[in-house]
């Protein structure tokens, strides 16, 4: 068969529409989603919410439930650790807490934001790490000539100008990472690798077992201590180097628990939080001089709604109050109902923490698949039915029920579902 050569332009097209035509048909016909923030208030010690109206652009403020308006200037003094600056220039910080306005050093050094999103710990990141100095001779931290893999033969350096292994750095590391209890191959790295930090905490390894390890060079030299995990299975972990030097980062099992690894002897710290599962949940936590907020945001794809839950801590994660908000993603009954049945899936470009991009398939639709299962069939009857040949219009078939729309309206713009009468034709696809 010929003309088989341009089938992979066609399934490359096909891709590439599966990605922009439902944006495109969204900004046409969708109705716009509201967006809701949540935050916990110190000064009333109580939960407060803005909304952006989708279709008129406004903003509302209110307490959680919505049954108490407020100002934006009210909704500002209630949360004096993210607006700290507007409300000393307005002279509306709140007297409660107003030994934090009078020097405002101590929030900008108390304060943290963190963020964990799902796709940084489903993503796979390339095998290949810089190991920094973490004593350098100097205040700033600089790139390595080397890199460093993981595999079943321990850690295996390799320098980058010259694309050759350092087996003696390789087995001086491999040596006490033995010694230490290392159970090859390794499984995983987690680490910071980007000069753009106040200071370098190395990297922490998993090995075949699920054993811990912190890893670093220090004076050029290896500095590798075994860490106490309790047996957890951890999935990831995120490092954190802070000047405050309170925990090295942020640990995450396999059954959706998040520890925190402290500078304090590495010792986990459970947050205090449920609902999490580590494949579908963002989370986030703020620290403020006085409490820690941590927030769960989910989105319901079923239901159509974002879940909101928040677990307020004090500075020793004890739980101290928590809420939970939930709004909807609706775009719109009538939308919903025609996306579902036009676009067997979406295709969405994701970029994770370390700037890699890959694919996620998202909203798969039975009702869409059997739709152009029908239409696939009832395309092949109607070749039959022109006596064409059957055989040279499989792939065409196929097509439409793996791709639907989008595969229809390539297959046209290629010509392929143009049926030309058997007799003025040879075998062909």
């Amino acid at each position: 068969m010929k003309n088989l050569k341009i089938y992979p332009f066609i399934i490359v097209s096909i891709l590439v529409l599966s990605i922009y035509l439902p944006g495109v048909f969204k900004s046409f016909y969708a109705n716009p989603i509201d967006r809701n923030k949540v935050y916990y208030s110190p000064v009333d010690e109580d939960f407060v919410r803005f909304n952006l109206d989708g279709k008129t652009k406004n903003y509302n403020y209110s307490n959680l439930d919505g049954s108490i308006k407020l100002t934006e200037d009210e909704y500002r003094a209630k949360l004096p650790f993210i607006y700290f600056s507007d409300l000393i220039k307005t002279d509306n910080f709140p007297e409660k807490l107003s030994i934090y306005g009078q020097d405002t050093r101590v929030i900008r050094r108390e304060r943290s934001f963190l963020r964990i999103r799902t796709n940084e710990i489903i993503s796979n990141n390339v095998n290949l790490y810089p190991l920094f100095e973490s004593n350098p001779k100097y205040a700033s931290l600089e790139l390595p000539k080397d890199l460093f893999k993981l595999g079943d033969k321990g850690i295996t350096f390799i320098e980058s100008d010259k694309n050759k292994i350092d087996t003696i750095k390789s087995e001086a590391y491999n040596k006490i990472l033995i010694q230490k209890g290392a159970k090859f191959p390794l499984k995983s790295a987690f680490g910071n690798p980007t000069t753009r930090k106040p200071f370098d905490e190395g990297y922490f390894i998993i090995d075949s077992e699920y054993n811990l390890f912190h890893v670093k060079q220090v004076n050029s030299k290896p500095f590798i201590k075994k860490v106490d995990n309790n047996g957890k299975k951890i999935r990831y972990i995120l490092n954190k180097e802070d000047n405050r030097k309170e925990y090295y980062g942020f640990a995450i099992s396999e059954d959706n628990e998040i520890y925190l690894i402290m500078y304090d002897n590495y010792q986990f710290v459970k947050l205090p939080i449920d609902n999490y599962n580590y494949l579908t949940t963002d989370f986030k936590m703020m620290t403020t001089p006085i409490n820690r907020i941590l927030t769960l945001i989910e989105d319901d794809d079923t239901n159509k709604k974002r879940n909101i839950n928040l677990f307020v801590t004090n500075l020793d994660y004890d739980l101290i109050n928590k809420a939970s908000y939930s709004y909807s993603l609706q775009r719109g009954k009538i939308y919903e109902m025609i996306k579902s049945i036009i676009f067997p899936y979406d295709i969405d470009i994701i970029k994770n923490s370390d700037g890699y991009y890959f694919f996620e398939l998202k909203n798969l639709s039975i009702k869409s698949f059997v739709l152009y299962a029908v239409l696939a069939f009832l395309y092949l009857i109607f070749i039959k039915m022109k006596k064409n040949i059957l055989t040279n219009h499989l792939i065409q078939a196929m097509l439409i029920v793996l791709g639907g729309v989008y595969s229809i309206i390539i297959l046209l713009l290629f010509n392929k579902l143009f049926i030309i009468n058997q007799k003025n034709i040879k075998r062909e696809i």
